[in-house]
C-alpha cells in the first residue's frame, strides 16, 4: 500500500451542524416512538409492496429497530470518516492535494450520514403513523427519492473529485 500523508482534519461549522441536526433528528424519533407506543396496535405493518399496501406484518417490537436502523450508519460512518488516508480514490493522493481531497470525502460522507439518518428516521416515522392510521401515505415514493439523493451525492462528489483532481497528460 501506497504511503499517504495522514492528516487530521478539523470540522467545518457545516459538519458541525450536520452532526447536531443528525443528534436531534435521531433522539427525536427515539421520543416520538416512545410517545406514540401506547396508540400502537400489537400487531403492525412491516413491510409494504411497490403500491404502498402493507404485505409483511410483525410485531410492533420491530419499530424498536428503526432508531437502530438510524444510528449504525451514524456510528459506522463517524469512525470511518476519521481515517481518510485510507480511503480507496478515483485520483493518485499526492502531498499537495491531500488535505483537499480528504476534506471533499470526508464532506461527502457527512452528507451521507445526514441523509441517511434522516431517510431511516423519516421512515420509522412513516411506519408508526402507518400503524396507527392504517394508511401507508408515501413511504414507497419516499424510499425511492431517498435512495435517489444518496446516489446523487455520491456520483455528484465523485464526478467533482475526479474532475479536480485528474492527471492531465500531454503528448
Amino acid at each position: 500500500m501506497e504511503q499517504r500523508p495522514v492528516i487530521r482534519l478539523t470540522r467545518s461549522p457545516l459538519e458541525v451542524c450536520l452532526e447536531v441536526l443528525n443528534i436531534v433528528i435521531i433522539i427525536g424519533t427515539l421520543v416520538y416512538l416512545l410517545i406514540r407506543w401506547r396508540d400502537l396496535p400489537s400487531t403492525i405493518p412491516i413491510h409494504y409492496a411497490g403500491s404502498g399496501e402493507a404485505d409483511g406484518w410483525g410485531s410492533r417490537s420491530t419499530l424498536l429497530l428503526l432508531p437502530l436502523i438510524a444510528i449504525a450508519p451514524y456510528v459506522l460512518i463517524t469512525i470511518i470518516s476519521r481515517f481518510p488516508h485510507t480511503f480507496n480514490f478515483p485520483v493518485a493522493v499526492t502531498e499537495q492535494n491531500a488535505p483537499e481531497l480528504y476534506r471533499l470525502t470526508v464532506q461527502m460522507l457527512n452528507w451521507l450520514k445526514f441523509e441517511m439518518v434522516f431517510l431511516f428516521s423519516s421512515l420509522g416515522v412513516l411506519v408508526i403513523r402507518s400503524a396507527t392510521t392504517g394508511h401507508a401515505g408515501s413511504i414507497g415514493i419516499f424510499t425511492i427519492i431517498g435512495a435517489i439523493v444518496i446516489l446523487g451525492t455520491i456520483f455528484g462528489y465523485v464526478f467533482h473529485i475526479v474532475r479536480r483532481f485528474r492527471t492531465r497528460t500531454t503528448s
